[in-house]
């Protein structure tokens, strides 16, 4: 009997040690703003199949406790940089990122001060912090808008000219100078990554609805209706349809990409600015037609006036993401993103 208790003591002080050594040899915590949201969930699954520690940190004004989890969830706000300021004591980041914001166009062209205040304030708290407790590295989830109307459909680069037609871009904009600065004067290097239109439904986690206001996710919600009624904002934009033709980036490869640029600003010490897209175009007709084929139902189009803030194309060149830290939207094609709903 005192040998089988020796050998149970045993045994559960290497299973003790063997969790502790899993802690330990954690690439370190990585603090998630937002980390609860659409785009936070899968980033949080990506980091913890990576072998980091993601640390969610979210107000709940766009999503809920999640039940499926990868790390410790924080409940607060980042305005509130006194709270801010315990949680990066007790976690002692190495590094960041950062996807918290209020991100619906139209929304910002009628409320552009919640903006202003939400987007720049929050980020302001989360840099000085940053510098305070010496974090490694950032990852900013900026937007394409910052690009504002272009000519043409060919791909943008990142080089091209910013012009940022919304509050909410504008708001982006105003996060990259800021991290711009932070390199200059705090030699903290931040991945600035200009996501495209993000999208699609990854089944490991529990948000299955993903950004509802957005295209693919409300064009799912009317096929589910009948009679099946689409509504397409602007027809007579400067496009091959009259509509707006967008890049779509399955929400997946998103939070790949940032896992990716983090380890590149981690190890690399330099900052970069990178389009995440899928490289690829498609208006809001083919892509109604898309969800059409696969739900094998026909709809009516609603005809309505353009929203305000929208711009009529814009298309990623994904070419330095794939050079330099070895991305693939490997899940964007259209048909495995319209799929994912089902």
């Amino acid at each position: 009997m005192k040998l089988l208790k020796f050998i149970f003591a045993v045994t559960l002080s290497m299973v003790c040690l063997s969790a502790e050594k899993n802690i330990v040899t954690s690439k370190g915590n990585i603090l998630v703003t937002g980390g609860n949201g659409y785009i936070g969930l899968s980033t949080c699954r990506a980091l913890k199949e990576n072998g980091y520690t993601p640390v969610s940190v979210d107000n709940s004004s766009n999503s809920i406790i999640p039940t499926i989890t990868w790390g410790p969830i924080e409940k607060g706000d980042i305005l509130n940089k006194k709270w801010l300021h315990k949680i990066f004591k007790k976690y002692k980041f190495s590094g960041i990122i950062h996807l918290a914001a209020k991100i619906y166009v139209p929304e910002s062209v009628d409320q552009p001060l919640l903006y202003y205040r939400e987007n720049i304030d929050g980020l302001l708290n989360i840099l000085e912090l940053a510098t305070e407790f010496n974090v490694k590295g950032i990852v900013f989830a900026s937007t394409s808008a910052v690009y504002g109307n272009l000519e043409s459909e060919d791909p943008v680069l990142e080089s091209h000219p910013t012009q940022p037609l919304s509050p909410y871009a504008e708001t982006k904009m105003i996060g990259e100078k800021l991290l711009k600065f932070v390199w200059e004067h705090h030699k903290i290097p931040s991945a600035i990554l200009r996501y495209f239109n993000v999208c699609g439904i990854d089944k490991a986690t529990d948000n299955k609805d993903g950004h509802s206001v957005h295209l693919i996710p409300s064009l799912y919600k009317a096929f589910q209706k009948t009679p099946v009624e689409v509504k397409i904002f602007g027809t007579d934009y400067s496009t091959s349809d009259g509509t707006c033709i967008r890049d779509y980036v399955h929400v997946n490869d998103v939070a790949q990409a940032n896992v990716k640029a983090l380890e590149y600003v981690l190890t690399k010490k330099e900052p970069i600015t990178a389009n995440i897209g899928s490289g690829n175009s498609y208006s809001v007709i083919q892509v109604a037609q898309a969800v059409s084929r696969y739900a094998k139902l026909d709809y009516k189009e609603i005809r309505l006036q353009r929203r305000p803030g929208d711009i009529p194309v814009v298309v990623a060149d994904i070419t330095k993401a794939k050079e330099t830290f070895k991305w693939e939207p490997a899940n964007s094609d259209l048909e495995n993103i319209v799929k994912s709903y089902y």
